[in-house]
């Protein structure tokens, strides 16, 4: 098994920036850097959604759709300040939520690099269907890999993670949820036997270190 470290601070040959990543694979010069998704909103309107590596707290913390069908698009973003190489698998962690048995969701995620206004497809993912409990609310926690052959970031690219929700409504008071709660807020579901759940969306992404 490679050597691994915790959560560091690296300096990269020729840059003066420092990264950090939440830990560093030394044998396979692999560092991982872990982001939240969030949105932010004024005057009741979400007005941004993105993707940070600090703890913050986010409004609104989920989306929710209420008796209907159909999909809600949402792209997370970071600019990079500093040249970053992406290679490996990058993990994505988030939570749906069914109340009511009247419907189900599922999520598509498909991860991009942005240069000049100009997006191309590094690779996408579905989760499995999610399914409502009879009159109760229920939480499932899903993950996802997604698999990135080396991309070279400039400074000033974003990597956007965009999340599709897709809600297939059938009767009744039901809701679906997909939830991006930075805080990560406990969730607790209501049905025969209760179990918590994290609410946050967390990304976790692979950078080439030179060392």
């Amino acid at each position: 098994m490679a050597p691994l470290m915790s959560k560091k601070s690296f300096i990269k040959s020729g840059e003066g920036a420092i990264a950090t990543y939440d830990y560093i694979d030394i044998a396979n010069g692999v560092g991982i850097a872990s982001f939240d998704a969030f949105a932010t909103q004024a005057s009741g309107a979400v007005i941004t959604q993105g993707l940070i590596s600090s703890e913050v707290s986010g409004d609104p913390i989920y989306t929710r759709i209420i008796n209907t069908g159909g999909a809600t698009t949402h792209n997370f973003d970071v600019a990079f300040n500093t040249p970053r190489t992406m290679k490996g698998k990058v993990v994505l962690n988030f939570t749906l939520g069914e109340i009511d048995d009247g419907g189900s969701c599922h999520v598509v995620i498909t991860l991009y690099k942005g240069t000049n206004g100009v997006y191309t497809s590094l690779g996408t993912a579905t989760c499995s269907q999610f399914a409502g409990t009879d009159t109760k609310t229920d939480y499932y926690r899903k993950s996802l890999g997604i698999t990135v052959t080396e991309t070279n970031f400039k400074i000033g690219d974003i990597f956007r993670v965009t999340a599709v929700l897709n809600v297939y409504y059938v009767t009744g008071n039901h809701s679906s949820l997909l939830y991006y709660d930075p805080s990560n807020e406990t969730l607790t579901s209501t049905v025969t036997v209760p179990k918590t759940y994290n609410s946050n969306f967390k990304v976790y992404v692979p950078f080439r270190l030179d060392i």
